[in-house]
């Protein structure tokens, strides 16, 4: 049972590559005990790594935590190595200093011989109040103690709904901004920034996106959320959906050096601590680079590393990849999470599964996935950004103007041009796009379109240029190539003044 004293407390932790499980202990003692908590005393080995860095980092963000909330402790740093004289040494020296306090010893960082050395120096000293707990792998919590008579140690658990000196699990996600928890990870040279997501009827913004097959920067136009690119867009609507089921990220996480030049060196898509854990989640729509798979899942899991320690989760958004056993068995060997087309129609369920099962959807988010089911019933790929093309099955009709305007907008460009059969093209030009030439311009783009299609084949056809559109249907030259006709009509649109 815990200890009810009125005297000062002071908190001993081992300093460790580890931060999180240490910081998470201090930033408890500190809001529990309040003014009544005297001193930190940090442990570490001249390990520099391992230990003496870390050390110092947790020795900064609690100083700086404890000025931000208006508390007067000190945070100390003794060194020495990880034998059992060393740390009797030490921790006799903060004993002796500071006899009539009750002492929190936290031996969950040592090496073994560390752990043992204070277990038994802490319980054999005639200090006014000690106890020293340990937190196992899977979290649970446990006081040490010594049998008066045996003296022999046994473990009592314990909770933290009943024991004041054990943090609950999301301490760090109520404590600390999730900016200086990745800060922890960092030297004072570098600056983290974030930014907030956006609010987002994510039923509605589901039904938009799979009216506008996909085209995410329109549809956030259209809610009025701004100019951003498709691939913000996509980033913002997975980050909106888990935050309308409880978990709430940041977006853009960078880590920057903070010099002249102030040179980003880490930076993930979606961020947040969940539960005392770094959840990472690294996304790209479909159409972005496919290759080199591996690669991009070894870069996710130590970006993930790097901001969160070993225990951070790492996920991969890759709705454009097919399920592939190959790959999904890399991913699992490297620790990443990886959500392939096999769950793209329910993205909110799967990453809500790795992250806490006891999770639910919210109700617009289950509407949002019916959404989506509906569409790969179809036998359409879902939250795809217009790079392969769908027939709609209920007509068995290929609505060629909406998939031109897809691809076109894939390629960041205002026209298309679709292969009908051997040697017979379709080109169309879509005047309303934001890449299409201003209006003065579209005389001459016109005039010159024309002219290259008369050039490269023997016969062509088009109806009149509407406001909307530009089509030529046309049957190429002999010896004509695809490439040199790709080649001129980019031409055309790159020379033109307004482009």
């Amino acid at each position: 049972m815990p200890l009810v004293t009125d005297l000062p407390v002071r908190v001993v932790v081992f300093a460790s590559e580890q931060l999180f499980p240490a910081l998470n202990f201090l930033l408890h003692a500190a809001h529990q005990y309040g003014t009544a908590l005297r001193s930190i005393h940090i442990y570490c080995t001249p390990d520099e790594r391992r230990s003496g860095a870390p050390a110092r980092r947790l020795q900064g963000v609690m100083q700086r935590w404890g000025v931000q909330h208006g508390l007067d402790f000190s945070v100390e740093i003794t060194t020495g190595d990880m034998w059992p004289e060393a740390v009797r040494a030490g921790l006799l020296d903060w004993y002796e200093a500071h006899p009539d306090s009750h002492w929190l010893v936290n031996v969950t960082g040592g090496t073994k011989p560390m752990s043992a050395a204070a277990i038994e120096l802490t319980l054999a000293t005639s200090l006014a109040s000690r106890r020293v707990i340990y937190q196992e792998i899977d979290g649970q919590w446990v006081e040490l103690v010594q049998n008066d008579a045996s003296r022999l140690l046994s473990a009592h658990q314990l909770l933290a709904e009943v024991d004041a000196a054990i943090p609950r699990a999301d301490t760090l996600d109520q404590l600390l901004r999730v900016e200086d928890l990745v800060g922890t990870q960092f030297s004072d040279q570098h600056r983290i920034t974030t930014q907030d997501l956006p609010r987002l009827p994510i039923d509605q913004a589901t039904r938009e996106v799979i009216a506008q097959r996909w085209r995410w920067n329109i549809v956030w136009r259209t809610l009025g959320l701004g100019e951003v690119s498709g691939g913000i867009a996509f980033e913002q609507f997975i980050g909106a959906g888990l935050a309308d089921c409880g978990v709430h990220l940041k977006s853009s996480l960078k880590v920057h050096n903070d010099d002249a030049e102030g040179k980003t060196v880490r930076e993930v898509d979606l961020v947040g601590c969940y539960q005392g854990r770094l959840v990472c989640i690294d996304i790209k729509l479909p159409g972005a680079e496919a290759h080199a798979k591996g690669t991009q899942l070894a870069d996710v899991a130590e970006l993930a590393h790097s901001l969160g320690g070993r225990g951070a989760l790492a996920i991969a958004v890759r709705p454009g990849w097919a399920e592939d056993s190959g790959t999904c068995q890399l991913a699992k060997s490297l620790g990443v999470k990886l959500l392939t087309q096999a769950d793209a129609a329910r993205p909110f369920s799967q990453i809500l599964s790795w992250i806490d099962r006891m999770r639910t959807l919210s109700s617009a988010a289950q509407v949002a996935e019916q959404l989506l089911q509906a569409q790969q019933a179809r036998g359409s790929d879902v939250l795809s950004d217009g790079r392969r093309i769908v027939a709609t099955l209920e007509s068995n009709t290929l609505h060629l103007p909406n998939e031109i305007a897809n691809m076109a907008e894939h390629q960041k460009q205002c026209w298309a041009l679709v292969q009908l059969a051997p040697g017979q093209y379709w080109l169309g030009v879509t005047r309303q796009s934001e890449y299409a030439p201003a209006e003065s311009d579209w005389f001459i783009v016109e005039e010159r379109l024309f002219a290259l299609i008369r050039q490269v084949s023997c016969w062509y056809d088009s109806p009149p240029v509407s406001k909307a559109w530009l089509t030529v249907h046309f049957k190429s030259g002999q010896g004509i190539k695809l490439a040199t006709v790709l080649k001129e009509i980019s031409n055309i649109f790159h020379n033109t003044p307004s482009l």
